[in-house]
């Protein structure tokens, strides 16, 4: 159609900002500093292994989104190799992205990235297509009246850039590590060229997700950056989402007991192996999604734990459990026909097919949730809004409509930044049974 964008990304107008540490830059061709800058900025952070206990491990910059913004990526490559803004560390294979090249953020980048938030005269731009090709404008001469083709969700963000900025410099000064620092460094840029007011644009993924792209998408921003950027925000969460769902498919008692006590379950397993809490959960996420929980080098358990650690936890008495209730329960959704639509569509195996099905039924869940509550932003497994939700209604109105029993909790950004972990009333169960 003429008058649909097509993959609008923001670009950050960073060439004043390159070379205040790269003087040499401002020697090169229009089309040179374009393929770096573009690079930049539509570089996505993402997981180095898909459940490791990093948050941004590393950055993909895509071929074809390259290509798709007018950008050679031989030029990408080259320019990178001068100005090492991102170092390439190996490639990823993504299933939802297919193989693209893994990078690490560079030390200089953090300061072009600051630099460029500081700078009043710095501007936005913005990249898309449509009918006639590749354009990039700047963000306020943006035709209003054009709309994304594959936008099927949008709302707007409204940040404290004060607060966020006060956590920016404060975990500049830790050691995190610099693609965590990054990510949020060019949210706050954007935030602060729009007054505070990021758009975020959410289309569905194979798997029935709904994700937002962009240097704008505040979707990856961990829990103790967002109580920052959404001071004064209620955080809404699905607790253990998947499994509760997994929970309503089928009949397990090892599923039905982790579903209803999922912290005291993770809890128990750590202190049982004296691991951190945050693997528990990641892993236990991974038994539900059919990552193989082989103890061979490069395996996900064994990144996280390693070998020995590793071994000890699928063996545990309750990990054992709800390996064998994954197992069985994707064997009888496999028997019934319930996942044959997304196998054959997909060309993927039934462990896979679950997670799939089940994501499905999330996003669902958060459509219906978001009718009752605008939000500011939605994330997996909630979504944040200024309105006081009643949480207890909204469940009670999810188990009848949608015939779902999800534990939903709710927080106050800001109250807390701490972030101690309330612990659940544990259900009335055997517990020799499972733990």
């Amino acid at each position: 159609m003429k008058n649909r964008l097509k993959d609008k990304r923001f670009i950050l107008g960073l060439e004043r900002a390159i070379t205040s540490v790269y003087p040499e830059f401002k020697k090169e061709n229009r089309r040179a500093k374009l393929a770096l800058i573009k690079a930049i900025s539509i570089a996505s952070p993402v997981e180095t292994e898909l459940f490791d206990t990093e948050k941004y491990a590393s950055y993909i910059i895509l071929y074809k989104t390259l290509r798709k913004h007018g950008t050679s990526p031989q030029t990408v490559n080259k320019m990178l190799e001068k100005y090492p803004l991102f170092v390439w560390e190996g490639n990823l294979w993504d299933s939802e992205k297919g193989e693209a090249k893994r990078y690490q953020p560079s030390k200089e980048l953090i300061d072009i990235v600051d630099h460029f938030a500081d700078d009043k005269y710095s501007d936005l731009y913005v990249s898309y297509n449509d009918h006639s090709g590749n354009h990039l404008i700047l963000l306020d001469t943006l035709p209003t009246n054009l709309k994304e083709e594959d936008v099927i969700y949008s709302c707007t963000a409204e940040i404290d850039t004060e607060a966020l900025s006060m956590y920016t410099k404060k975990i500049m000064r830790s050691k995190e590590k610099y693609c965590k620092i990054v990510n949020l460094q060019m949210t706050l840029a954007v935030a602060k060229k729009m007054n505070g007011k990021l758009e975020q644009r959410y289309s569905k993924c194979r798997s029935g997700r709904l994700i937002s792209r962009g240097v704008e998408s505040v979707q990856n921003m961990g829990k103790e950056a967002r109580a920052y950027a959404f001071n004064g925000c209620y955080d809404i969460d699905f607790q253990s989402a998947h499994y509760r769902i997994l929970n309503h498919l089928v009949e397990d008692d090892f599923i039905a007991f982790y579903a209803e006590n999922s912290d005291m379950v993770r809890n128990r397993i750590s202190e049982d192996l004296d691991i951190p809490m945050k693997s528990v959960k990641v892993l236990l996420l991974a038994i539900l999604y059919g990552t193989p929980l082989t103890l061979s080098s490069g395996s996900a358990i064994v990144k996280t734990l390693g070998k020995e650690k590793g071994k000890e936890f699928i063996e545990h008495r309750t990990v054992a459990g709800i390996i064998r209730g994954v197992k069985d329960s994707v064997d009888e959704l496999e028997e019934s026909g319930v996942l044959d639509s997304i196998m054959k569509e997909y060309d993927i195996p039934a462990t896979k097919a679950l997670s799939y099905y089940i994501q499905n039924i999330e996003a669902m869940i958060l459509n219906y949730c978001i009718q009752y509550y605008k939000p500011e932003a939605l994330f997996y497994d909630g979504f944040i809004t200024k309105e006081d939700v009643d949480v207890k209604m909204l469940e009670r109105n999810i188990l009848e409509d949608l015939e779902y029993d999800i534990k939903i909790t709710k927080e106050k950004l800001g109250q807390n930044l701490s972030h101690l972990m309330t612990r659940e009333p544990v259900a009335d169960y055997h517990l020799e049974k499972f733990i």
